[in-house]
């Protein structure tokens, strides 16, 4: 059974007009823009509220896009003028046009760099790292960019890649695997991201059909209705025109509105009659009394949180925490002095060292060394400030930092400061009016007499404020004294205020005087109405379009798609995807607890596969499997969507093998060489023994393998891409050939006058030399017998190791340190610059007469 994307149409006619209209608008553009989504949302309120045609254009056979584009094989042939991407050169870096490309790479050689320009710039699941510009030149602004060079179906091509921009459509052909995107495989509920533009139309137009709901939901949002109108408008209780106000829904008659809000003269008459009986004696008089009574209880409160503050027992307290303060912070203060005795710089134990101290706490044990003590100062340890190996010295000091900062006297000191900082915080409470006179008019209290003291209270409430407030900033102890004039007993004021208003009410209680006021706030409430009929009329029109736009709404629901994408991708997918996944998991020798694909919990638009153990789908795979059986599955998982998308193009695989066993990394090498049979596989390791299973692999399968490695170089300079073997692989005769080459570029800087290029040339020679001095021991001392990089001893290769000589081992051991001084920070070379051309001539002959010696006379024995 297939799907295609007639089956698509056909189903599209239960979806919303609007719905089709976004459907047809995803089958025609890459991408639906923010336009799109208004007018969508336009669309599909106006077919809620109105009455006339739909204005969507729904998606029709003529909108089915051109079969073809996704048979694309798009293969990566070179990156070049990279620019502002950690530490790289401009390149170029260089790929095999088709099958088996192996880039190895040492920890911090830039290898991930040139990874991250592909995982940013193709189809990567796990998103790739942050790229960065270089932290070792100055700071700069621009944006890392590089151009790529690929082939289409065999035609050549090109495009600049600038992090942060749209990706090429060409190259999302490439899909890359890395460790998170394994992660992601196994531990989540996976999308099939190299899936058929007929699927991924779903996973659009749920999304599309969201971003309308939101759209509509921040309209809806926009659309301002007032819940207390009445109260806004000042509409007593029980009127009519109250009652109307109350019960106001979108389809509330206005003509109602107008009859309640138009008086008639008889009524406006009898209007003025009430209110002339009525103001003999206001009952309102009551009312204002009540008022000023609730201002009165205001500053009541605050009067007794003042008096409390700043009573004699709180300042005492207050005052003896300023001495504690002050007591520890002096000792806390002595002991850092004596911390500085045994530092080189100025301002150790202060507060902002403090605060770098811990920071540098943070990274320790979060990132540099996580799972580890801080501060770490191991046999390998470096500061993670300058990120330089630490000195016995600097172990020292800084083993005395830490016990100065968990000291008593430090902890104590913070304690005291944090108990007095909350005094402080507590302080800032106790706001006083800031226009006093009004505050007090407002409560009724108008007469001179009576404001004077209140004013002067607040006064000496402000001064007080000020004394604490310096005390605590200086940690001054001196005594505090309270200065605080007599209260104004404002509790006291709002008591005869409400005395007074009782009184009031107590003389209008008639059921005649009742009536009375009912009848004229009626009368007045449908006044009101009149005056501010546009008012309502307004909350009526909000009402009536928040309630198109909750329509609306109501019809931008994602079920429909998200079932029918269970059904496209059952039949398009599923169960092709379950046997490739098997196909593959047999391939790399998988023996772990058996999985299998079933169709996973879906979010909007899509109902993505997961991966469940068959004994028990309730458990977790991630829970059960070993980290090298979860690679075995996620690389299985990543190569059988490929097979069951169709996809040829290029695949990048970035360190894949970091938690497998030799057999596993064995198989899965042999799984790649017959990948890169049908489609080209680029595999990036610092796994020189996983570069040695790919060699393997490919010459038993008869395959070609392009060779690269990158090299950090020396010091500052990192990503130098080089074609061939690594030198790690390299024979002892190759690196001495290798090491006469750069030695005559070294000598051509030399007499150029470029000392700078003749010294780092001169340190790689060493490097190189170094490393060959090891290899030797393996190549022609041990004869092979065990090789670093393979799986098994060759015993029959021991006869030959009859003649190896303590001079042997002395040789050796003193080369290899001689070597070491010139590639590393040892005390003994400091500030010394490599040697002349002539004796790094001698050097390198030291190993090669040694080795040619060495071979002779094993040979004539």
């Amino acid at each position: 059974m297939s799907y295609d994307y007639s089956d698509l149409l056909t189903w599209s006619a239960t979806l919303e007009d609007w719905q089709r209209d976004a459907l047809r608008r995803i089958l025609t553009k890459e991408s639906l823009d923010h336009p799109d989504i208004v007018e969508l949302a336009d669309i599909a309120i106006d077919d809620q509220c109105n009455d006339g045609p739909t204005a969507a254009v729904v998606a029709d056979l003529t909108h089915i896009p051109v079969a073809g584009s996704s048979a694309e094989t798009v293969n990566l042939l070179a990156i070049k003028d990279i620019e502002n991407v950690n530490a790289l050169g401009a390149g170029p870096v260089f790929f095999g046009p088709d099958g088996l490309t192996v880039v190895y790479g040492r920890t911090g050689t830039g290898k991930s760099g040139i990874a991250r320009i592909l995982k940013s710039a193709c189809n990567s699941r796990s998103g790739g790292d942050p790229i960065l510009t270089n932290v070792h030149a100055s700071p700069t602004s621009n944006t890392p960019r590089a151009e790529i060079k690929f082939t289409n179906s065999g035609v050549d091509d090109s495009t600049g890649w600038e992090d942060g921009q749209p990706k090429n459509a060409q190259l999302e052909n490439v899909n890359i695997y890395d460790s998170r995107a394994a992660d992601i495989q196994i531990e989540s509920a996976n999308k099939i991201t190299y899936s058929p533009h007929i699927l991924t139309v779903f996973t659009d137009l749920a999304r599309a059909i969201i971003e309308v709901r939101t759209e509509l939901e921040r309209r809806l949002e926009s659309i301002p209705v007032d819940s207390n109108l009445s109260k806004s408008l000042g509409l007593s209780d029980k009127s009519a025109a109250r009652t109307y106000v109350d019960s106001l829904k979108h389809d509330s008659k206005v003509s109602e509105l107008e009859s309640l809000a138009q008086l008639s003269e008889k009524e406006l008459d009898r209007y003025s009659q009430i209110n002339v009986a009525l103001a003999s004696n206001h009952p309102n008089a009551a009312q204002v009394e009540d008022a000023f009574a609730s201002r009165l209880d205001t500053l009541a409160s605050l009067e007794t949180r003042v008096s409390d503050w700043f009573s004699k027992t709180h300042l005492t307290e207050i005052q003896t925490q300023i001495a504690k303060t002050s007591v520890t912070k002096i000792a806390a203060t002595a002991a850092a002095g004596t911390l500085s005795q045994i530092s080189e710089l100025e301002g150790v134990g202060s507060d902002t060292w403090k605060s770098l101290w811990e920071s540098a706490r943070a990274y320790s044990e979060t990132s540099a060394y996580a799972q580890r003590e801080f501060p770490h100062t191991g046999e390998e340890s470096k500061c993670v400030l300058c990120h330089q190996d630490l000195a016995s010295n600097a172990k020292q000091r800084l083993g005395s930092f830490e016990e100065f900062v968990q000291s008593d006297l430090v902890v104590k000191s913070n304690l005291e400061i944090m108990n007095l900082a909350e005094i402080q915080t507590e302080l800032e409470t106790i706001v006083l009016p800031s226009n006093p006179e009004a505050v007090l008019s407002d409560a009724g209290l108008a007469d001179e007499t009576a404001v004077a003291p209140v004013l002067e209270y607040f006064e000496s409430v402000g001064s007080q404020i000020a004394m604490v407030k310096k005390a605590i900033a200086e940690v001054n102890d001196a005594e505090l004294i309270s200065t605080l004039t007599p209260t104004p007993n404002f509790g006291a004021m709002a008591i005869a205020r409400r005395t007074t208003a009782a009184t009031i009410r107590s003389a209008a209680n008639t059921k005649e005087r009742k009536d009375l006021v009912e009848e004229s706030a009626a009368i007045n409430d449908r006044k009101i109405l009149g005056q501010n009929i546009k008012v309502v009329t307004g909350q009526i029109s909000r009402s009536a379009e928040r309630n198109c736009i909750s329509d609306a709404i109501a019809t931008a629901m994602t079920n429909k798609t998200t079932l029918q994408h269970r059904t496209a991708s059952d039949q398009v997918i599923t169960s092709r995807l379950k046997s490739n996944l098997t196909s593959n998991l047999q391939e790399i020798g998988f023996n772990g607890m058996p999985v299998e694909v079933v169709l996973g919990q879906g979010s909007p638009g899509e109902h993505p596969y997961a991966i469940q153990l068959q004994a028990d789908a309730k458990v977790s795979p991630s829970s059960v499997l070993s980290e090298g059986e979860r690679t075995c599955v996620a690389i299985s998982g990543f190569l059988s969507e490929l097979e069951t998308m169709g996809n040829s193009s290029s695949i990048v695989l970035d360190d894949p093998v970091d938690s497998l066993d030799q057999q596993y990394r064995l198989r899965v090498a042999m799984r790649l060489v017959r990948e890169s049979k049908s489609r080209q596989v680029i595999v990036f390791t610092h796994d020189i023994i996983f570069v040695h299973d790919l060699i393997s692999a490919a010459d038993s399968a008869g395959e070609n393998i392009s060779q690269f490695y990158v090299e950090g170089g020396v010091k500052s300079e990192f990503g130098k891409y080089i074609e061939g073997p690594p030198p790690i692989a390299l024979p002892v005769k190759k690196r001495i050939g290798q090491m006469r080459d750069i030695l005559a570029k070294a000598t051509r800087l030399r007499n150029e006058g470029d000392l700078k290029g003749y010294n780092t040339k001169a340190e790689e020679i060493y490097m190189i030399l170094r490393q060959s001095w090891e290899r030797a021991v393996e190549e022609v001392l041990l004869n092979n017998t065990v090789v670093r990089f393979g799986n098994s001893v060759q015993t029959q290769r021991l006869s030959k190791l009859t003649d190896i000589t303590d001079a042997d081992a002395t040789l050796v051991d003193a080369n290899m340190s001689y070597c070491s001084g010139f590639v590393h920070d040892s005390s003994a070379y400091l500030d010394v610059d490599p040697p002349p051309p002539e004796t790094i001539t001698v050097d390198i002959n030291k190993l090669s007469d040694w080795v040619v010696d060495l071979r002779k006379n094993r040979s004539r024995s």
